[in-house]
């Protein structure tokens, strides 16, 4: 089963905030609304990732006060 997660960092290595959901617009939603609320703090890092039985993949990175990855 696949599910979605946004995580939010304050800084790159330190402790999350995450949502998991298995609706990938949810995921969307939440990490748009992160990047309103805290997209302004210099450190933070923003991310989507779908989770399989494959493995994790990045989808959505908002990162340095801009998108660096977005497969939304």
């Amino acid at each position: 089963m696949t599910t979605y997660r946004a995580i939010l960092r304050f800084t790159t290595a330190g402790p999350a905030v995450t949502g998991e959901w298995s609706a990938v617009t949810t995921a969307r939603h939440a990490w748009r609304g992160w990047i309103g609320l805290y997209g302004s703090v210099e450190e933070v890092v923003i991310r989507v990732v779908e989770d399989t039985s494959e493995g994790e993949q990045v989808l959505a990175e908002w990162r340095d006060g801009h998108v660096v990855v977005d497969r939304l």
